[in-house]
C-alpha cells in the first residue's frame, strides 16, 4: 500500500471514531437529563430541610410518618419494606451530605 492510501485509510477510521465519539455524548447528555431532574428536586428539598430549625425537625418526622402511614400505607405489606431499608435511605442522604475528600 502507498503512503497516501494508508494515510486516507487512517483518516476515514479516524472521521468515524469522531462520529461515534459524538454520537455516545449525545445519548449521555439525553440521559443525563432524565437523571438530573430528579436529583434537582431532591437537592432543592434538601435545602429546604436544612433550613427549618432543629426543634421544628423534631415534630416533622413523627408527625409526617403519621401522616404517611394512613394516607399511602394502608396495608402493612407496604409499611414494613419501608422501615427495613429507612436506616440505609438516611444513610445515604447523610454521605450525600458530607464532602468528598479528592487527591
Amino acid at each position: 500500500m502507498s503512503p497516501q492510501r494508508e494515510l486516507a485509510l487512517v483518516a476515514a477510521r479516524k472521521q468515524a471514531l469522531r462520529e461515534k465519539i459524538a454520537h455516545r455524548r449525545r445519548l449521555v447528555a439525553e440521559e443525563l437529563t432524565r437523571v438530573e431532574k430528579p436529583l434537582a428536586w431532591l437537592d432543592r428539598a434538601m435545602a429546604l430541610w436544612r433550613k427549618i430549625p432543629a426543634v421544628a425537625k423534631l415534630a416533622a418526622v413523627p408527625l409526617g410518618l403519621v401522616l404517611i402511614k394512613k394516607t399511602f400505607f394502608r396495608n402493612k405489606k407496604m409499611l414494613a419494606p419501608l422501615l427495613r431499608w429507612a436506616p440505609t435511605i438516611f444513610k445515604a442522604v447523610q454521605g450525600m451530605k458530607a464532602p468528598v475528600e479528592t487527591e
